[in-house]
């Protein structure tokens, strides 16, 4: 049974012979590609169509008192008795959120330093003093510290940057403003820079060193080759401390259970070392390679 569909326009009184010339007639007339419907209110204002001014009295009552609205008297004087009673909730504070923020990596190793190298815990994090916050600072001795990343080096940042160390230093503040990139490559003397200034409020001269990108990767493989080296050190000297017999049977076994080390482990170690365990390994207990 064949059906007799009807091709007729929605939004005029066209009507088409075939799906095709339906779908032309749209693209010509009304500009729809078949992806979007044209606007049905494209020429009507709500003085000529009363849906349209139904549509947009809903609307503004439903976004009364949001944002691009007045508020009325009342409604701001509720608001400012909130606003005061949070900020007595805070301790006279009137901007609480930034204190809550997650810190930065480098904010949070320079946390670590001033805890665990330089043994102080007196500094607050995000003092804010104006309209400003610093970092780590000391309200009692007048100092602070400023840990900058890349973005600090922009134009705009620098010029933020020096409008609030003038603006502190006007009050009397001393400042110790650090690169993270310079700490990376000079991380003890930097931790030296910081512990003189807490600790004795003086600024070491210093220059760190300007490391490229190539040769910063050598010393990153040279430290990781270091770290595994040292690393089959203690391995083998794990082995070699357990006290069991090496040249019984099963012997291979027990280590395991001792060492808490895998088989693949014990084996890699003994081929790294050889000279430390010729003749004193029972060769049965390894795979023949």
């Amino acid at each position: 049974m064949k059906l007799n569909y009807i091709w007729k326009c929605r939004y005029c009184d066209f009507v088409g012979k075939s799906r095709k010339e339906l779908q032309n007639h749209h693209k010509e007339k009304h500009h729809f590609t078949g992806h979007s419907f044209p606007a049905w209110n494209k020429g009507l204002t709500k003085e000529t169509c009363p849906k349209i001014k139904d549509y947009g009295e809903k609307i503004s009552q439903n976004t009364k008192g949001k944002p691009g609205h007045k508020h009325s008297e009342e409604t701001k004087k509720k608001l400012s008795e909130l606003r005061k009673k949070e900020i007595a909730k805070n301790n006279g504070k009137w901007w609480s959120s930034r204190s809550n923020c997650k810190r930065s990596y480098a904010e949070e190793w320079t946390k670590t330093v001033l805890l665990n190298e330089i043994k102080d815990n007196t500094f607050v994090e995000e003092y804010h003093i104006g309209r400003w916050f610093l970092d780590f600072a000391w309200p009692n001795k007048m100092i602070y510290i400023e840990i900058d990343g890349t973005q600090h080096e922009w134009s705009e940042r620098k010029k933020m940057d020096e409008e609030k160390d003038n603006y502190c230093r006007d009050l009397g503040w001393k400042c110790l403003r650090l690169k993270w990139k310079d700490i990376c490559n000079n991380t003890q003397e930097a931790i030296e820079v910081i512990k003189e200034f807490v600790l004795n409020n003086k600024i070491l001269e210093h220059e760190f060193k300007n490391i490229t990108k190539k040769e910063q990767r050598r010393l990153n493989s040279q430290k990781r080759k270091e770290e595994q080296k040292n690393l089959w050190n203690e391995r083998k000297e794990l082995i070699l401390n357990t006290g069991i017999d090496l040249l019984k049977y099963g012997w291979i076994e027990k280590v395991i259970k001792e060492t808490g080390l895998t088989k693949r482990m014990i084996e890699m170690t003994i081929k790294k070392f050889p000279e430390d365990f010729d003749k004193k390994v029972f060769k049965r207990g390894l795979q023949n390679k």
